[in-house]
């Protein structure tokens, strides 16, 4: 067990494990897989441990009973969902340590990527290096709710603004109505807008810890038949759904309202140090900020983007989400960001807000088995009951944020630098 005590230690680093068993060796390709599987085992071990210190694990706790390995051919097996079927896990790699300061994470996080991209596993875990050395990340959350909004027609327009008047006449109604049948959540609140005769409903639900759309869908149809059957007018009910919720399409409105939650994360940057550090390469830190200035919003505005001044925040979203069994369709929705820098006295504040973020602890596929697992190595779910926290969601959210903002420091860095092409040829070509 040389190796993990000394990735323990603090000796070696994950990814140089193969190497450093190879030890220069000319091996053929069966020896090669056996000293990946080697690797492999070890840096699981080793992820073991780390999560095991900072979540408080028990001992019994295990990734070697719980996953399907990259390099085995397990028979698929129904997982109790009809037409889905359990198979490979999976090309994953773990990140970290993120150290977070939040309202619900707080500590060392090591979170999980589904990536065949090695240089995004670097680039978070050099944007976590500095962010830690600068004191960690500052994250808030906060709840926008699960949005559904249902399509009813009326006859006339005017019809159409006296049915918007009488829904929001009977709002007190329609939580006590919902507020009744919701074992987990809670009615937040309901917007109405109209084109012509057509009137979109956009309603808001607390759904706890599960992302909540089929929860939100089913009470949004429930409010909708009593709002028509009590309207005196003549209205017809379309839809459940519209293009105004706005589920899994990039739209100004999920920026503007936010649709699951909402995170606002920061690291204060030492001006002393980000001066030193970018000197390195001849580089200043005004030149920092007008390159991610113009790089995002000044390209943004040029192209006409929505919630996309940021480097690439859908990289973290896209491959955290696979991993932790959140709705894939929702990547493109819950990758909407915008990154800020504002100088404060002796520090750069470099910021990211994501405005719609919709992931759950609950529900879906997250008692698949390694997302379960991954989960509890969170500490977003019980290892002794599989259940999920309460507030896990919330928390969560908070990681991911605190994931992007890392991915997005280590490329920024990278990028002014002018070594990303570098890194990318290192970690692509042999």
């Amino acid at each position: 067990m040389k190796y993990l005590d000394k990735l323990i230690k603090g000796e070696i680093k994950p990814y140089r494990l193969e190497d450093l068993i190879l030890g220069g060796k000319e091996i053929d390709r069966a020896e090669w897989k056996v000293i990946e599987k080697k690797a492999q085992r070890l840096r699981r071990r080793y992820y073991e441990y780390l999560v095991k210190k900072t979540q408080g694990l028990p001992q019994e706790w295990t990734l070697e009973r719980n996953l399907l390995f990259p390099y085995s051919s397990p028979e698929c097996k129904l997982i109790g969902k009809p037409q889905i079927e359990n198979s490979l896990i999976g090309p994953y790699g773990f990140v970290g340590p993120v150290n977070i300061h939040g309202i619900f994470a707080n500590g060392d996080y090591y979170p999980i990527l589904f990536t065949w991209e090695t240089q995004l596993i670097r680039a978070i875990n050099a944007g976590a290096s500095h962010a830690r050395r600068y004191g960690g990340i500052n994250t808030v959350v906060e709840d926008n709710g699960m949005t559904r909004a249902p399509l009813i027609i009326a006859k006339s327009e005017n019809e159409a603004m006296d049915f918007i008047k009488f829904v929001q006449s009977k709002k007190g109604r329609l939580r006590k109505l919902i507020d009744s049948r919701m074992n987990h959540g809670y009615f937040m609140g309901i917007d109405s807008f109209r084109h012509e005769n057509a009137i979109y409903l956009r309603m808001r639900f607390n759904t706890g810890d599960s992302m909540g759309m089929n929860m939100a869908t089913f009470e949004a149809d429930i409010a909708t038949k009593w709002l028509v059957k009590h309207f005196r007018g003549n209205v017809k009910y379309i839809s459940v759904s519209s293009n105004m919720c706005t589920d899994k399409k990039v739209t100004p409105i999920n920026a503007i309202l936010g649709r699951g939650k909402r995170v606002d994360v920061h690291i204060k940057i030492p001006l002393e140090e980000l001066k030193s550090y970018l000197a390195e390469s001849k580089r200043s830190i005004s030149e920092f900020r007008k390159m991610i200035d113009l790089k995002n919003k000044g390209s943004d505005i040029a192209g006409g983007g929505i919630g996309t001044h940021n480097t690439h925040v859908a990289n973290i979203v896209g491959n955290m989400f696979p991993a932790y069994a959140q709705d894939h369709g929702q990547i493109g929705t819950s990758s909407m960001a915008d990154k800020y820098l504002e100088l404060e006295k002796g520090f750069l504040k470099y910021s990211l807000t994501m405005y719609c973020l919709e992931v759950g602890t609950v529900g879906g596929g997250t008692d698949y088995k390694p997302a379960n697992i991954f989960l509890q190595a969170l500490g977003c779910r019980d290892p002794i009951t599989d259940r999920p926290y309460k507030n896990s969601a919330l928390k969560f959210a908070e990681i991911i944020g605190a994931t992007a903002i890392c991915g997005e420091l280590g490329t920024d860095l990278a990028l002014i630098k002018g070594v990303l092409p570098e890194y990318h040829r290192n970690a692509t070509r042999k």
